[in-house]
């Protein structure tokens, strides 16, 4: 059962008879990746979905494992070696695993 509340997410995967496409535009990074509307038809009673982006900007998390680095310009290396898009806009998760 699907509910729709105060969500932004879309839903829409399958063969299901109902979507949602979520919010149109991003706010921030609580509505990660890309956003815009369904242009949707029904053909031969199944639902033919085709996701139109209306947002250049785009809200991604990427993680990185500090675990190894010894300084602040290792990790400035290893930023600058992400490949990285301009429209996008980037949330830095730095993580390190516990040593035992």
């Amino acid at each position: 059962m699907l509910h729709f509340g105060h969500i932004h997410k879309p839903i829409y995967e399958g063969e299901d008879n109902i979507v949602y496409p979520g919010s149109m535009i991003s706010f921030g990074f609580d509505e990660l990746g890309e956003r815009g509307v369904l242009d949707v038809e029904i053909i031969g009673g199944r639902l033919q979905k085709t996701f139109i982006k209306l947002d250049e900007r785009v809200f991604e998390e990427i993680k990185l494992d500090v675990s190894e680095m010894n300084s602040g310009e290792e990790l400035v290396e290893q930023i600058n070696s992400l490949d990285l898009n301009d429209s996008t806009m980037y949330k830095l998760i730095l993580t390190r695993e516990q040593r035992v």
